[in-house]
């Protein structure tokens, strides 16, 4: 796949994608990233990596014993519809933020265009997946509490971190493409769109992590 090349060759990829506003390549690309996601998050969950987070930790105060197993079995469940709906959700967030800020820097191109190199910009982040996929089958085949495990385990996710600094690169080079801009706007308008959408995410954990709270101390005991 021709988009692959971004990883490598980004300026000379991102170009033609904006160039040819390949909304399709970008969505190709994020179905791939969740594809690897989904079963990143399968398989941390089918090895036991994500219920050993919880050994040893007891019930919140204030609610049942069995309230931890509920808790563990929601977190997966959790794992499972975040896996497949955040690439998706980040694609177009993302997209539509920084389609709105460059406007600010003068940006004069379609959203199409934006669409497709924030999509195909997030080739690392399917790489990162695909790493974080070995690494848990590696730690569950060494063994989940073990200490290679947890090594193993830790690389996948600093892995994944380095693909995630490469994805905002990235989207830097590619928006700059997509909206006619010099990089230091396309940075600038990255690093507002990157706040905005974390302190979204951080808003909306609040407000679920509220939800939760006030649900189990309502709950009857």
């Amino acid at each position: 796949m021709g988009v692959a090349a971004v990883v490598w060759a980004p300026v000379r990829v991102l170009g033609n994608v904006a160039a040819q506003r390949g909304v399709l390549a970008g969505l190709v690309v994020t179905a791939v990233y969740a594809a690897l996601s989904l079963a990143a998050a399968a398989a941390s969950i089918l090895s036991g990596v994500t219920r050993a987070q919880f050994a040893g930790q007891a019930a919140p105060p204030g609610l049942p014993p069995d309230a931890l197993e509920s808790l563990v079995r929601a977190t997966e469940v959790a794992m499972l519809v975040l896996s497949v709906l955040t690439p998706f959700v980040w694609w177009i967030a993302i997209s539509l933020v920084m389609q709105l800020v460059t406007r600010f820097f003068n940006g004069e191109g379609p959203l199409s265009a934006t669409l497709a190199v924030v999509g195909v910009a997030g080739a690392p982040l399917a790489l990162g997946a695909l790493f974080q996929l070995l690494g848990t089958g590696l730690q569950a085949a060494l063994g989940v509490e073990s200490t290679a495990g947890t090594l193993a385990g830790l690389v996948g996710g600093l892995v994944a971190l380095a693909t995630l600094v490469w994805y905002v690169v990235l989207v830097v080079i590619g928006t700059a493409f997509a909206r006619g801009i010099g990089y230091g706007e396309s940075a600038g308008s990255c690093a507002v769109s990157c706040a905005g959408c974390l302190a979204l995410i951080m808003l909306v954990a609040v407000v679920l992590v509220g939800i939760g709270v006030l649900i189990g101390t309502t709950a009857p005991q």
